[in-house]
């Protein structure tokens, strides 16, 4: 069902419908301002050597489909594996890229607010896991990165827009730290479809004096034994000042345009009942989830020579991730007049969560 050799017309809806219904995943029931200044690239480098073996296996550099990555994968699991092509090289892997010989010391903050929408924990899970989730915020409110922290996310050399390579998932995981202290870019928690880990950029828009990198990355957060809370994804963006080299902006964010875009989940030995043959599971709203540090205004103010619309490179973004989303879908509202004036039939998905995201 790719490309142009479609023989319906294909609709994807979030809605209800009587034609196809297919659900991704089902929902159970409850289904102080401080400065922290990293440490220096040779420091930082060593901490995540130690984090890497401490993970084991979970943390492998390699992904062997998967398979093995955390004692809840059995045989049989569906597994999602990335769509990626054969033209996305490893990204840059030294201590600081020669792009950023500069001074960059760039103040990140942010915020967190872990439960906007979607609440069904309440009640079901010990009342102290429960206002420990509710109230989640940002473990380390604001960080200062330098040229080696921020390297993990450019390429090994910069060339046309639209060049396309893989982050530092290491050092990637460094940076999620501000969010919590126990992240991973492996994911693991149960009852979800076992998902396609790891972590892509993109060459958005060149200028005389700028480059804006702009990124993908699946993770979770671990907060404590039997407890994960999983972003949709994290997208966010690295612009590089070229003549001063030094990254004048960072930013990385869960969506906010969806509406779950969080997921959360417990094993039975946290939940009141104690039902340890249980996993609990619940579709949340975070808004907002984010860090940012440096101009904003460059994505805008730019007068970038070359550059790709911010929500095309979302999109190229997560067909890194997932095949399917080279399928040509229709909304809803337009598939009557278009298999009338084609001539072909409906083939419609309704769907209860998301497809192309860690929320389900």
């Amino acid at each position: 069902m790719m490309g142009t050799q479609h023989k319906s017309v294909l609709s994807l809806s979030m809605g209800l419908a009587l034609l196809l219904v297919t659900s991704s995943c089902s929902e159970e029931p409850g289904g102080g301002d401080r400065k922290v200044d990293v440490q220096s690239a040779a420091s930082t480098r060593k901490a995540q050597t130690d984090d890497q073996g401490n993970e084991g296996a979970r943390e492998a550099k390699t992904d062997p489909g998967h398979r093995g990555l955390n004692a809840h994968h059995r045989e049989g699991d569906v597994v999602v594996t990335t769509n990626r092509g054969e033209d996305v090289l490893e990204g840059f892997q030294g201590e600081v890229h020669p792009v950023l010989h500069g001074q960059t010391r760039l103040e990140v903050s942010g915020e967190w607010n872990a439960i906007a929408a979607g609440d069904n924990l309440r009640g079901r899970i010990r009342p102290e896991l429960y206002q420990s989730i509710k109230n989640l915020s940002l473990a380390q409110m604001s960080v200062t990165y330098d040229a080696a922290n921020l390297s993990a996310f450019l390429p090994e050399k910069f060339e046309s827009v639209g060049h396309t390579w893989t982050i530092d998932l290491q050092g990637a995981k460094a940076i999620l730290k501000q969010f919590h202290p126990q992240p991973l870019v492996r994911l693991e928690s149960f009852g979800r479809v076992i998902a396609n880990n790891g972590g892509f950029a993109t060459l958005r828009a060149i200028s005389e004096d700028y480059y804006d990198i702009m990124f993908r990355l699946h993770a979770e957060f671990r907060l404590s034994k039997g407890v994960w809370y999983t972003p949709a994804y994290m997208l966010g963006h690295v612009v590089i000042d070229r003549k001063n080299g030094s990254v004048a902006y960072f930013q990385m964010e869960n969506p906010v345009d969806l509406s779950r875009n969080s997921h959360s989940s417990l094993n039975g030995h946290v939940t009141v009942r104690l039902d340890k043959q249980t996993t609990y599971h619940d579709f949340l709203r975070t808004d907002p989830m984010q860090i940012s540090g440096g101009d904003a205004s460059l994505i805008d103010s730019v007068a970038w020579d070359e550059s790709i619309p911010l929500d095309e490179t979302a999109h190229a973004l997560g067909n890194q991730f997932f095949r399917f989303l080279n399928i040509k879908w229709v909304p809803p509202h337009e598939v009557l007049a278009i298999a009338e004036a084609e001539k072909k039939p409906i083939f419609a998905i309704v769907l209860e969560g998301a497809l192309d995201d860690q929320t389900c």
